[in-house]
């Protein structure tokens, strides 16, 4: 089970910590990373999400996109990425 700290329209943590189905299922603000990784063209590189994933399966999308976990600090957290 991955736990998430859940945010305001502020971008405020409430207190409340869900875990991650939850949150995503009930549309529950939370922080997120994302990474995007550009050639010297200016491209961006995009995988396809696997067909077996709960939201949005088959779809293009950016290479890495990750919810934080509870209490963890953006900077680490595209490090750990």
């Amino acid at each position: 089970m991955e736990l998430i700290d859940i945010v305001d329209e502020n971008d405020n943590i409430t207190g409340e910590i869900k875990d991650r189905d939850y949150v995503h299922n009930n549309n529950l603000y939370h922080r997120h990373v994302s990474c995007f990784i550009l050639n010297n063209n200016g491209e961006v590189l995009l995988q396809r999400r696997s067909m077996t994933k709960k939201k949005n399966p088959g779809i293009w999308s950016r290479n890495c996109n990750r919810s934080f976990k509870k209490r963890s600090k953006g900077r680490n957290r595209i490090r750990n990425e």
